[in-house]
């Protein structure tokens, strides 16, 4: 047995309450004799959530780590949940001799960690509503963070007709698509409210999200509809490219009187006249839809032209750019088997007489570099600048390449690429200030950020411009307009590069 003395555990040492899906692991590095110094190797670290005694108890080795190390960050998702919890450390030699197990001196707590809420798109607060209610919800934050197994519940009450917490759906599966509450019996009234949680096999709960004030009123009346539908369409959810024919369309559309109907995509030709080349069939109206693109690479315009129940139909809506030159899978681009990823995709459309115009590409995994696809020969691509932290994003400003750094501490990083290398052009301390949207518009760049703020940088200076009261999903400019949309929230908002207007999906108002 090596020659140590006592392995100081600093955490977990006991008493300790664990929430949530990870643990750092701490200990202080014993003295370490002469004759024993050079043949140290590794560190074992052990965990058990049933710790009995020191004879008794059945340990699990977690991690072995060089002997250098001094804490270990362990995900184990939801795995446990105990009060009988300990870790423990053990140094292992070259030679194979192992010193004893230096463990926790008392028990710790692991909690399983709260699902997370949903996020609703219908209904919304202070809505009316007649005979039939929708209930949509985004599941985009939770897909990939609740468990396989965690179920939504939905309930519905109102004070005034005396209704207590009433089901409307209970035991929904994630990734449930659009619903439909009849409401055709209920009683009359303004004060409905909506209570929507998620909940797991162990029945921990998630934090309820209510939609008050939702108003029923069954009633008949005759609306004239003259003016056709308007909205967006956001296309592989904002992806410049796309490696499969078939492509998803987010659908954010407002009718002023009779609501949506149908949807008709078309594939048109990418140059004028833009003649079509394919026409779908007419579908029912929904907020994701699904249509197909003709096999070919290069620059693809879709168009959806949409009908409300008066029978207006909007002006066609839509474009895409395809990959040229057979790239169509950038995946493709990279070694088979290797763990380096595509975060984000930067495409610069040609000018003047150029033919190809510039793609750029930025990776996370083995690789975090900056990368440009070359227009010859096909598919070869080079590596342009090592990132110094793990980006999610880039853009174009002036033709100039900006990147969105990601970093422990959730805060903004506005990197630049300098022709040469990355460099920091703004970073902010500030809680909840990482940037998860850019888009340029007008002479800036808009970043928009994790706690809801919006900054514009003109290449200089940074400014703040607004605050949306949620985190910035996506940013699209079409035409003179920038269009922002929020989580969780059932709105969206258009800047006109001086101020921003808040249109409601529902309820068809722009204020």
């Amino acid at each position: 047995m090596l020659n140590l003395n006592q392995i100081s555990i600093l955490f977990p040492n006991g008493n300790e309450k664990i929430f949530g899906r990870q643990l750092e692991i701490s200990w202080q590095r014993p003295y370490i004799i002469s004759s024993d110094k050079f043949s140290m190797k590794e560190v074992e670290i052990f965990f058990t959530d049933n710790y009995i005694d020191d004879q008794k108890t059945a340990w699990s080795r977690i991690a072995r780590l060089p002997y250098s190390a001094e804490k270990f960050m362990w995900n184990f998702g939801d795995r446990f949940k105990s009060e009988q919890c300990r870790v423990a450390v053990r140094i292992v030699d070259s030679q194979g001799r192992r010193t004893k197990l230096f463990k926790s001196a008392n028990n710790f707590t692991i909690f399983k960690s709260s699902p997370i809420s949903p996020s609703i798109i219908s209904p919304s607060r202070s809505m009316r509503y007649s005979s039939v209610v929708p209930i949509i919800l985004d599941y985009q934050d939770i897909i990939d963070s609740n468990n396989n197994r965690d179920r939504i519940f939905i309930y519905y009450r109102s004070v005034k007709n005396n209704i207590p917490l009433t089901p409307v759906r209970e035991r929904i599966a994630i990734g449930t698509g659009p619903m439909e509450w009849d409401v055709s019996d209920l009683p009359n009234s303004d004060d409905y409210e909506l209570v929507i949680f998620s909940s797991d096999d162990y029945g921990s709960r998630s934090n309820e999200v209510v939609i008050k004030d939702v108003s029923i009123f069954n009633e008949g009346y005759f609306v004239r509809d003259f003016f056709p539908p308007e909205g967006f369409i956001v296309i592989n959810g904002g992806e410049s490219y796309t490696d499969n024919t078939r492509i998803r369309a987010k659908i954010f559309a407002y009718d002023e009187s009779t609501g949506i109907h149908g949807v008709k995509f078309s594939e048109l030709d990418s140059n004028p006249p833009y003649d079509e080349i394919s026409v779908s069939s007419p579908q029912f109206y929904s907020e994701d839809m699904i249509s197909n693109i003709k096999d070919e690479d290069g620059r693809g315009v879709i168009s959806a032209i949409i009908q409300d129940f008066g029978g207006n139909r909007s002006d066609p809506q839509g474009d895409l750019f395809l990959p040229p030159y057979g790239s169509r899978n950038f995946r493709s681009l990279l070694d088979q088997g290797s763990s380096t990823n595509i975060v984000d995709i930067l495409s610069v459309p040609p000018r003047n007489e150029e033919s190809f115009g510039s793609i750029h590409f930025i990776t996370t995994g083995e690789k975090v570099s900056l990368f440009e696809l070359l227009e010859s020969p096909p598919g070869v691509y080079i590596e342009k600048a090592e990132l110094p932290m793990e980006c999610n994003l880039v853009e174009n400003l002036s033709d100039v390449i900006y990147l969105s750094g990601v970093s422990d501490f959730k805060s903004l990083n506005l990197l630049r690429y300098n022709g040469t290398l990355i460099e920091t052009v703004y970073s902010l301390s500030d809680s909840e200030s990482e940037i998860t949207s850019m888009k340029q518009f007008d002479d800036y760049l808009y970043i928009g950020c994790l706690n809801g703020d919006i900054y514009k940088f003109d290449g200089n200076s940074l400014s703040f411009d607004s605050n949306l009261g949620g985190t910035i999903s996506f940013m699209s400019r079409i035409g003179s307009l920038l269009y922002i949309l929020v989580n969780n929230a059932n709105s969206f908002y258009v800047h006109n590069g001086v101020s921003i207007n808040k249109l409601d999906i529902e309820s068809n108002i722009i204020s």
